[in-house]
């Protein structure tokens, strides 16, 4: 996409005027890529947020589904989705809100065999951003961005603690 509709110069309006943005910064966010490994507290609201910023290339990747204790942290779920793929769900919510949105998902763990395939089929140069809940998968995905020179965005939460770093 090299130029904004109408439309999409009034939704970002906001944005682009922030000085380091504009709409050169606004078109850059609509064509870039990004995975994003885990749906839960933390994975939802990023895909949210990103697809809000106007991200229109997303590939979500969680096994986990959906399960009453999730609903009061993960806003984008209701008790009708009890049961179903986190990714799924996302997907549904996010494309209602976001119609223009490319979103594909992994309705699977993360591997060392298959994560990059993965990627490299569904989303080209992504920014990788690891929302999971534990150190052997953070661990894994770690050492594959590296191996594979991806950008990558990790974030954790954990009561009223949080991190964040970018490599």
């Amino acid at each position: 996409m090299n130029i904004l509709s109408d439309q999409q110069y009034i939704q970002y309006s906001r944005t682009m005027l922030l000085s380091d943005i504009g709409e050169t910064g606004q078109l850059a966010i609509m064509n870039s890529s990004v995975v994003i490994i885990g749906m839960g507290g933390l994975g939802h609201l990023v895909a949210h947020y990103l697809a809000a910023a106007g991200v229109q290339h997303m590939l979500l990747i969680d096994h986990d589904v959906i399960e009453l204790s999730n609903l009061p942290r993960q806003l984008l779920f209701t008790a009708a989705d009890i049961g179903q793929t986190k990714v799924a769900v996302t997907k549904r919510v996010l494309n209602r809100a976001y119609p223009e949105i490319n979103i594909d998902t992994i309705a699977e763990k993360v591997t060392a065999q298959h994560f990059y395939q993965l990627i490299k089929r569904k989303v080209t140069k992504p920014l990788v951003f690891d929302c999971t809940d534990n150190f052997k998968t953070r661990q894994l995905i770690n050492q594959l961005c590296v191996e594979q020179k991806l950008t990558l965005v990790s974030g954790a939460i954990s009561g009223y603690q949080g991190q964040l770093f970018c490599i």
